[in-house]
């Protein structure tokens, strides 16, 4: 800490030169009675730039007293990004900066088999169960070799060991297996297999479904085709059913290809939040839009996740993909509702919940482009005619590591004056409407919250959505189980734009003949108050 306040000290003080304060600095460090010991990790993982900077750096303060510096990373990789610099010398140039290089060793590919081998040895081991040996061995031929790292084993022995126990009982070992491996590294044809269910149940396999699993052996990413061909061979005999097997039999052993038990394995979902190889890979090389819209045709946890997974793989995204992905995310935002998973709280929709991680996420996407205009293509993204007002106000408040607070302040202007320009249209009410007229409340001006508010009065068939937004289940949790009471009408909220009791009048008088729907939040309005 010593050291650090003495440099801390002589970076404040602007007077003095580089060499001076470096001769200073060293002087402290030679002072300490202890080594001091910098590591810097996953260098690679870096952009080609930031790799260069890092060995700049070290370059000039390597020479610092009682200083040892650790740096871990691959060497051709950053071999590779020091060439730009370097007249493609750059394994010449880390020799220089690299006193003591330690090269760790490749584990060997015989090393990662066994690796497998035990770990799925510990999960299936079952003294009271009697498994098909004969195809348990086979499997167990195949599948170590189609792991590349341990990295990977570590990932798909987490993806079965929550349903590995209800397996071994209810279901065939072997075929849980299969059809996990095959989730995990060939989910297209996973959910082509899930979606062909009937086929399997026939007396005869069509052409056409034969010809679509050739399609999906031969497009196969992580599988080899020789080996997805077997593997899935052995998980539904019917497909080669020489030895005529019948369903009976199937049955009888619970395999994934019986009529009972098929569906039995795809409601074993445990990851159905997780994000698995093949979708990493396709957030990496997406395309077009059409790409990104397949890729999140999913449940809104699971959107949640991958837009996390980016902050893994951003430096491998091109810049003109971030700008894509920044422009996706922002328009599909407003239909994302984040709900903790508390037992009793299955109903409840709140309003859309961003985790402070995925602001920090976006935030870093937008602070990682290199545009010499960054001002303006964020400008362009937050502004966007299908971007959500709520996401745009909260990635606003945090955008200052990126850019000055008069250039936010012109952004947040220019948002609350469509906000304005929407209100006097008054067509509908947008999404997350409270929470966006609560930021403008809070942040920018509450007479202009106010002004807002009142236009969209002005449309009478705006009236019940609009109070909507204010009604929300009077919840309370007690032993992590939530209790639920009736909808509340929070009027303390909504008097911060309106009078009440106005507003009740207003309904009186223009709601003349209400659904049901409707019923339900008048009375709510004028009876289940906070």
């Amino acid at each position: 800490m010593l050291c650090l306040t003495f440099i801390n000290e002589y970076l404040e003080a602007e007077k003095e030169d580089l060499e001076t304060l470096k001769d200073n600095i060293n002087q402290e460090l030679e002072d300490l009675d202890k080594k001091l010991l910098i590591v810097i990790d996953d260098i690679d993982r870096l952009c080609d730039e930031e790799i260069r900077e890092i060995f700049q750096l070290v370059k000039s303060i390597a020479d610092f007293k009682n200083t040892i510096y650790i740096l871990s990373y691959d060497r051709e990789i950053v071999a590779k990004a020091l060439d730009k610099t370097q007249q493609d010398k750059g394994e010449e140039y880390l020799e220089k900066i690299v006193q003591v290089p330690i090269e760790l060793p490749n584990i060997t590919k015989l090393e990662l088999e066994n690796i497998f081998l035990k770990k799925i040895e510990q999960l299936i081991e079952d003294k009271e169960k009697e498994l098909d040996y004969q195809y348990l061995n086979k499997l167990l031929y195949i599948m170590p070799q189609i792991f590349n790292n341990i990295r990977e084993i570590e990932r798909y022995i987490n993806s079965i060991s929550l349903g590995i126990y209800y397996a071994k009982r209810e279901l065939n070992i072997c075929d849980y297996l299969s059809i996990n491996l095959i989730k995990f590294f060939e989910t297209d044809l996973y959910n082509y297999i899930l979606k062909s269910e009937k086929i399997f149940f026939e007396k005869e396999i069509k052409k056409d479904f034969l010809d679509k699993l050739e399609y999906y052996y031969k497009k196969s990413q992580k599988i080899e085709e020789r080996f997805l061909k077997l593997i899935v061979t052995w998980m539904l005999p019917v497909i080669n059913n020489k030895k005529k097997i019948t369903f009976k039999s199937l049955e009888k052993n619970k395999r994934l290809n019986s009529p009972k038990y098929f569906y039995n394995y795809f409601k074993l979902n445990f990851s159905e939040v997780e994000i698995n190889e093949d979708e990493i890979r396709k957030l990496r090389d997406f395309s077009t839009k059409k790409d990104l819209e397949e890729l999140f045709n999913k449940n809104d946890e699971k959107k949640l996740n991958l837009i996390k997974k980016i902050d893994i793989i951003l430096d491998e995204i091109s810049e003109e993909r971030r700008i894509k992905l920044l422009k996706y995310i922002f328009s599909i935002a407003d239909d994302i509702n984040f709900i903790d998973k508390i037992e009793g709280y299955d109903n409840y929709v709140s309003k859309n919940i961003y985790e402070s991680e995925i602001i920090t996420i976006i935030v870093k996407i937008f602070k990682s482009l290199k545009l010499e205009n960054k001002y303006n293509k964020i400008k362009e993204i937050l502004l966007a005619k299908k971007s959500s007002f709520y996401l745009s106000f909260l990635v606003l408040k945090e955008l200052n590591i990126v850019l000055t607070e008069n250039k936010i302040k012109k952004i947040t202007d220019e948002l609350v004056n469509i906000i304005i320009k929407r209100s006097e249209e008054a067509k509908k009410v947008f999404k997350n409407f409270y929470l966006i007229l609560e930021f403008i409340y809070n942040e920018v001006d509450y007479s202009t919250s106010i002004s807002i508010f009142h236009n969209y009065i002005k449309n009478k068939n705006l009236l019940i959505p609009i109070a909507k937004e204010f009604i929300e289940p009077d919840i309370n949790i007690a032993l992590n189980k939530i209790i639920k009471k009736e909808k509340k009408f929070y009027k303390e909220l909504f008097e911060q734009f309106y009078n009440y009791h106005e507003f009740l009048k207003l309904i009186d008088e223009n709601i003349k003949n209400p659904n049901q729907e409707e019923k339900e939040i008048i009375t709510c309005i004028k009876n289940n108050i906070l």
